[in-house]
């Protein structure tokens, strides 16, 4: 099994900031369109142990 690591987009010169903590962000993991809040590490972590938000999509059936 290889070990693959995500690449990483250098977006220090957008001074990009967390859309939770306002922490200074420097490596995405995507390249972004900046229409959409950004979160740091730490902040995405725990935005997705909390789980989704409500009405964002699925609810049990596909018909």
């Amino acid at each position: 099994m290889t070990s693959s690591r995500r690449q990483m987009f250098d977006v220090s010169h957008l001074d990009i900031k967390c859309g939770d903590c306002g922490k200074q962000i420097q490596e995405l993991p995507l390249q972004t369109s900046m229409d959409r809040p950004i979160y740091c590490r730490d902040c995405d972590a725990n935005n997705r142990a909390a789980g989704p938000r409500s009405g964002s999509g699925f609810r049990g059936s596909r018909f």
